[in-house]
């Protein structure tokens, strides 16, 4: 589940007792420590609406940003999300947090695509700040170690979305992202 404290789904199965630091460090690096995947995976490209400062531009980022998280879930590995959140996105980082501590003991999610329905953006300030909402399913995955063995599962969900973002100097980044369960 995507909602609390750890928020791309409550993981059932294999947990980090420990986290090594020099494999931590290494992992947040963009190595996998026992798995090429991160190596010969690379991340998406950002969408050509990405370019612009617009509504549309917002909406763009909001969409790359769930399609790095699935790359990095799917990885192991964080490179791609450098710079793409402020410190107060604790949505974001408790994401990165929690790919590091999975690659840590070799372990890395299979499936579990996000996808953004739905999405509206909302022009806050003039041409650098911008909201977007939305509903994010987020599908079933698996936790999978280093030779593609189930250690456990990760159940599907959907969640209500509020993302805030800036445009400055032709860069986006999500400053904040709020996730609840959808009203009826």
């Amino acid at each position: 589940m995507l909602a609390g404290t750890w928020t791309l789904s409550a993981c059932v199965g294999t947990a980090p007792s420990e986290v090594d630091p020099v494999a931590s460090s290494a992992v947040a690096a963009g190595v996998v420590p026992g798995s090429p995947t991160a190596a010969v995976t690379p991340a998406p490209e950002p969408p050509a609406a990405m370019a612009v400062g617009d509504g549309a531009g917002a909406v763009a980022a909001a969409d790359h940003l769930f399609a790095l998280w699935t790359h990095a879930r799917t990885t192991g590995s964080v490179a791609a999300l450098t710079g793409t959140y402020a410190d107060t996105c604790g949505i974001c980082r408790d994401v990165t947090d929690r790919v590091v501590e999975l690659a840590a003991i070799g372990v890395t999610e299979a499936d579990g695509d996000l996808d953004l329905l739905d999405p509206t953006p909302t022009e806050i300030v003039p041409g650098s700040w911008f909201a977007v909402t939305g509903v994010l399913v987020e599908g079933p995955a698996r936790l999978v170690d280093a030779e593609g063995v189930t250690t456990g599962t990760v159940d599907s969900g959907r969640y209500g979305v509020l993302m805030t973002l800036t445009w400055y100097e032709g860069v986006w980044r999500v400053e904040s992202l709020d996730l609840e369960p959808p009203t009826p």
